[in-house]
């Protein structure tokens, strides 16, 4: 809303609409500068490897939430050493080898907005969604991590799967896998993230995404599994009617975890 506001001044304040896109730039690179500065400070500052308190966390998540929100307004306003910076927010353990005065410690809810906000960045930055991308799918692997920065990675691979679909199709295997994670919240939006990626054709029933919510259908959460069923045996069958078919006879193989013919469940 504040950003609509800034773009509402900005236009009544200019004559021209090009006058009013560079009013725009003006006053988001003022606010993205604030926003490096305090997040360079966190990370590389004098204070670094200091623990912090909740109220510099809540500054620090606030500021991240702001650099998102702007970076979709005006992708232009944002410097690239916030981009390290963030990079660095959301894999802190690489830092280790940087030395002193590096912060290689980061909140759980820090981490997991920075995430947020490094995947905004990467919807206007296809090179740049191609390396988060890719770094994104390996932090799934990690089971150690909260399950809100793997709910959030969930999310902003879906987001960028829309934008571009090239970049997250060969990591769909990975993505998939969430939909047997050990907590019902990460399947449950992983099922609906993706069953939306597949109606609006995003993606196809390519390797094991079939099997894997073939499995949904039974989950131990009744809920999970009632959606599951609507989805595959309303939803699809109804779009096509040998969704179910065409895929019997490699689901006996897959279910029963059995790899030992030649072509089927081959993943």
């Amino acid at each position: 809303a504040v950003l609509d506001c800034m773009s509402s001044m900005a236009k009544l304040s200019t004559s021209s609409e090009k006058a009013s896109l560079a009013k725009m730039l003006e006053w988001c690179t003022s606010i993205m500068s604030d926003c490096d500065a305090l997040l360079y400070n966190y990370m590389f500052g004098a204070d670094a490897e200091a623990d912090t308190d909740h109220a510099e966390n809540q500054r620090v998540i606030i500021t991240l939430f702001i650099s998102g929100e702007v970076s979709l307004a005006c992708a232009k306003a944002v410097p690239k050493r916030v981009v390290s910076v963030l990079q660095s927010l959301v894999n802190p353990a690489d830092n280790a080898e940087a030395g002193h005065g590096v912060r290689t410690s980061v909140p759980e809810s820090v981490r997991a907005h920075a995430i947020v906000a490094l995947g905004k960045i990467c919807l206007d930055d296809q090179s740049l969604a191609k390396k988060c991308v890719a770094a994104f799918s390996r932090e799934l692997m990690d089971k150690n991590d909260a399950p809100v920065i793997r709910n959030n990675i969930i999310f902003i691979l879906s987001d960028l799967c829309r934008r571009f679909t090239s970049l997250v199709d060969p990591h769909l295997p990975l993505l998939s896998r969430c939909l047997g994670d050990s907590l019902p919240i990460v399947r449950k939006q992983t099922m609906l993230l993706l069953a939306g990626l597949l109606q609006e054709d995003y993606l196809k029933w390519k390797g094991p995404l079939f099997y894997r919510f073939l499995i949904m259908t039974v989950d131990a959460d009744v809920e999970i599994a009632a959606q599951a069923r609507f989805i595959m045996f309303t939803l699809f069958h109804n779009v096509d009617g040998k969704l179910l078919s065409n895929h019997f006879v490699e689901a006996l193989f897959y279910l029963n975890d059995f790899t030992g013919h030649e072509s089927y469940n081959q993943f």
